[in-house]
């Protein structure tokens, strides 16, 4: 009998720069976007410092540039404030799109703390 093939893996959409200040609404993972009216409908500007990730895109993009991603994604984690972070240390490391961290010290090996502003999206995370 024939070995089973492995499931393949779902690939990400990569980054699309498509200029300064692109004509028409822009398409998932498309940029540079400057606000949620220059994305077609139901996507979002993810505005970003460096090559800062985007949610459900893959590949690094254009530094600085900011692109299209779907905030409705249903591969994106929920965000989840673990109660007694808020302001102290997490007794047990922060797992993915958990907080409230202040430093990378403070999450699982392999993940960083992802510092924002009011209710900037979290990359990979979702709400």
């Amino acid at each position: 009998q024939p070995t089973p093939q492995p499931t393949p893996q779902p690939t990400l959409p990569p980054l699309d720069h498509k200029g300064k200040d692109p004509s028409g609404p822009l398409g998932l993972c498309e940029g540079d976007c400057d606000n949620n009216g220059d994305c077609k409908g139901g996507l979002n500007c993810f505005e970003r410092d460096g090559y800062t990730s985007v949610p459900g895109c893959a590949g690094l993009g254009k530094e600085e540039a900011d692109y299209c991603f779907d905030p409705s994604n249903p591969a994106m984690p929920n965000l989840v404030s673990r109660p007694g972070t808020w302001g102290s240390n997490a007794a047990d490391p922060l797992g993915a799109c958990e907080g409230d961290c202040d430093a990378d010290s403070e999450c699982k090996e392999g993940y960083v703390c992802f510092q924002r502003d009011d209710k900037a999206p979290v990359p990979g995370g979702s709400g």
